[in-house]
Order: structure tokens, then C-alpha cells, then sequence
């Protein structure tokens, strides 16, 4: 019986090398569909660029704004007493207060409220009569992600991945179905869809940020991008497909 052998070293070297293309293709993929759901918001090419830098920058920066205490906990510590050489370990249970720090993250939280903003701004500009669209679908989207939100320990807010870009490109289909164009249904899918992230699973759990026992809670995610800024891009992207 015939076969071919692959020595370990060339196996991992192939793995290795495998490794590294998919993480530059992920990459490549990420930042196309990312510059095409801002494109496609009608930003400025350069603009697009400056935003998804700043955001992939500042993904691992989170702004401290506000401290609070935890609540007790009894932590097991172990002493060690000397007696004639011989080391003995002594048990015992302490109560103990640790600190936590409530943070926002600035690629994947400010960034996108600045963005969710500005293109509000220019929504509203040029048709008025988007004001309640927006709004309603803000609140709609909020509603439905606090429902499927679940805070956990030592973790923070988990949501179904698809749940935030589904429901804000519902809501956006539903707008079209009532005679608002293309470029409106884009600009309420990335906004409810953003803001809906934001207001549903991070500030209607705020109350509850207590439970999380983490020594940082931060609000768009701890160093990597979350619901909040890819809520709205997906939405994007499925409303430019389907619309």
C-alpha cells in the first residue's frame, strides 16, 4: 500500500501560510463591503477611507466615563505559615470589593453615532418629511434588539448576529413599500440599525451592568468591532442588494 507522507514541518508550514491568506482575504472582504455600504450612503470616497481608518484605529480605544463598585464577593485566599520548615497552606475566605469601569468604544461606538448623525443631517435636509421614518424605526429597532439582548457575566450584552441588520432592513423595505426611494431606505437601515444596536442592547442594559462583574464594560465593544458598527453596515448592504 502506497500513499504520501507530509512531515509534520511542511503540514504546519502549509497551515501557517493557509492561515494567513484567510485572514487577509476576511480583511480584504471587510474593508470592500464596508466602502461599498458607506458608498453607497452617498460619503465621499475620501471621507469613507478617513472613517473606516478611524474606526479600525479606535476599535481598541475605549473612553472611560464613569467608575463604580461592585457588589461583594467572597474570594478564597491561601496563606502560607512556616512551622520548623514544614510550609502550611491556610484557607480562608475573604469579602472583597472590586471596581469596575464603565467605558464607551471609539470605533465602534462614537464613530458610528457620528456617522448615524451626520447622515440624519443630510436626510432631513434635503426631505423633511423623513423625520418620523427615522424615528419610528429607531425606536422599533430598539425595542426588538432589547428583547433578544442577554447580558452576561463577565462578558456584557450578547445579540443574535443577524437579529440588529435584519430587523433595521426590515424596517427600511417597509418604508419603501410606502414610496420612500432607494437613498432613504439606505440612510434608515444604517441609522435604525446603528442606533438601534446602541440604544436597545448597550443602554437599556445599563442597569445592569452591575452583574456583568468585569473590571471594564465598554459600550461598542472591547478592542474589536460589535453590533453597533455592523448593524448598519449589513443593512446596508442588503437593502442596496434587494431595493
Amino acid at each position: 500500500m502506497s500513499g504520501v507522507i507530509i512531515h509534520k514541518p511542511l503540514a504546519s508550514f502549509f497551515m501557517y501560510l493557509l492561515t494567513v491568506l484567510m485572514s487577509f482575504i476576511m480583511v480584504y472582504l471587510f474593508l470592500w463591503s464596508s466602502g461599498k455600504a458607506f458608498t453607497s450612503l452617498g460619503l465621499n470616497p475620501r471621507l469613507v477611507s478617513l472613517i473606516i481608518f478611524v474606526s479600525l484605529l479606535g476599535s481598541f480605544i475605549n473612553i472611560p466615563i464613569y467608575k463604580y463598585t461592585l457588589d461583594e464577593e467572597l474570594v478564597l485566599t491561601i496563606n502560607y505559615v512556616n512551622f520548623y520548615g514544614i510550609i502550611y497552606p491556610i484557607p480562608s475566605f475573604e469579602r472583597v470589593k472590586n471596581k469596575s469601569v464603565l467605558a464607551v468604544n471609539l470605533g465602534g461606538a462614537i464613530i458610528p453615532i457620528l456617522v448615524s448623525l451626520y447622515l440624519s443631517y443630510k436626510l432631513l435636509t434635503l426631505e423633511p418629511n423623513t423625520l418620523m421614518p427615522l424615528l419610528v424605526s429607531i425606536i422599533v429597532a430598539s425595542f426588538i434588539i432589547h428583547i433578544y439582548a442577554k447580558p452576561i457575566p463577565h462578558l456584557g450584552i450578547a445579540v443574535p448576529t443577524f437579529i440588529p441588520p435584519f430587523t433595521s432592513m426590515t424596517l427600511a423595505l417597509f418604508w419603501g413599500f410606502w414610496g420612500f426611494d432607494k437613498s432613504v431606505m439606505l440612510t434608515i437601515a444604517y441609522v435604525s440599525g446603528t442606533l438601534g444596536a446602541l440604544i436597545g442592547a448597550d443602554l437599556m442594559n445599563l442597569n445592569k451592568i452591575r452583574t456583568f462583574k468585569s473590571p471594564m464594560v465598554s459600550i461598542g465593544g472591547a478592542g474589536t468591532f460589535d453590533g453597533i458598527f455592523l448593524s448598519g453596515l449589513l443593512a446596508v448592504l442588503f437593502i442596496d442588494l434587494l431595493a
